[in-house]
This record gives C-alpha cells, sequence and structure tokens, in this order.
C-alpha cells in the first residue's frame, strides 16, 4: 500500500542537497517564507516556531520544514525526483516542492530500498523477503537469483555523511524515542 511518507522523505532531499555540493555544516534562515513560484506556498513547522537559524545538519536531525523548504528550493525538484528514483524508489513522484516535507505516496517497500543506499554507502539493494527455500532434509527447493546490481546513487563520502546526520536524528534529534522508549541500542 502507498502512504504520504511524510519526514522519512527528508534524507532522500538531504543526501540531494549534499550531492549537489551543500554542507551539512551551512547555516538556513528559520523564517516563514512564501514561495510566489509555488503559488505562494508557504510552508510552516510543526512547532509553530519560526526564528533563528538552523545548520543543514539541524535542519534535519529537528525536522524543521521551512528549512526542507528552502533546501528543495535551493536543490531543484527535479534533482530531488532523480535521487530518489536512483535510490530505488519506482512510483511517480509529483514535481511540486511538498515532497521535501513527505507529500509523496510511496510505498514501505520503497523506502526501505531508498534507505539501504545509507547503509550500503551510496549502492542501493533491492530487498529480498526470501533467499532461499529448503525441504526438511536441508534440500533447496528454491533459490532467489540475485539480481542485477543498481547503479551507485551516493558517493561513499556523501552515504558516509548522510549516516552521520541520520545517527544524530536518533541520538537527539526527532528519532530519540527510538532510543528512550522502543529502547533500541543498535547502529
Amino acid at each position: 500500500a502507498v502512504r504520504q511518507v511524510g519526514s522519512t522523505f527528508k534524507p532522500i532531499l538531504y543526501a540531494t542537497a549534499l550531492s549537489g555540493g551543500m554542507d551539512p555544516c551551512e547555516f538556513i534562515s528559520n523564517e516563514l517564507r512564501t514561495y510566489e513560484e509555488y503559488q505562494d506556498w508557504t510552508p510552516e513547522n510543526f512547532d509553530g516556531n519560526h526564528e533563528g537559524y538552523y545548520s543543514v545538519k539541524g535542519g534535519l536531525v529537528n525536522s524543521v520544514n521551512t528549512i526542507s523548504a528552502e533546501i528543495i528550493h535551493q536543490t531543484g525538484i527535479q534533482p530531488t525526483i532523480d535521487m530518489a528514483h536512483n535510490m530505488g524508489i519506482s512510483s511517480d513522484i509529483p514535481a511540486v516542492p511538498s515532497i521535501a516535507l513527505g507529500t509523496a505516496d510511496l510505498s514501505l517497500y520503497e523506502m526501505i530500498s531508498a534507505y539501504t543506499t545509507f547503509a550500503n554507502l551510496g549502492q542501493p539493494v533491492q530487498p529480498v523477503v526470501l533467499l532461499k527455500i529448503e525441504d526438511w532434509e536441508g534440500k533447496l527447493l528454491w533459490e532467489h537469483e540475485t539480481a542485477e546490481s543498481l547503479d551507485s546513487a551516493l558517493s561513499n563520502e556523501t552515504a558516509q555523511a548522510m549516516v552521520h546526520l541520520m545517527q544524530s536524528v536518533v541520538e537527539r534529534g526527532t528519532g530519540r524515542s527510538l532510543r528512550s522508549l522502543f529502547e533500541l541500542k543498535s547502529d
């Protein structure tokens, strides 16, 4: 089933920005902006705060909508869509700036595929549910054929930077509950 993916799409946007040369330490104003070229689109932050500046890293760690909107404005909608497709998303993604906030309807399978790109240092992997089936004696009845590997979507350096940014999301950002509430300790 497909659903709006929300902020889980933001790492794809940020990977696009880093691939295009944006620095994770670059600061962006958190101001409330109206983008006239996008039919007067005015994205707001969940908490209503529109003051100060965030680094690119801080924008992802805290899932700040105004920062993501400005990043897609600077990076471009089509390069973000192209990155998503290179990372394994096959669905059509509407060419609108709100995809920066996760308005695209995508499947969990596609998002898992895209996220493998980060963990696999830039190389997307198509998830596989079953690798093989054996009978009770261990005789191989069926084995998954290894698919052709996909082209790298990110450089090794960009993928490592994204892993670091996403670790920060879990350690002190919007993903903190993975540690505190769900007690997940692994990387």
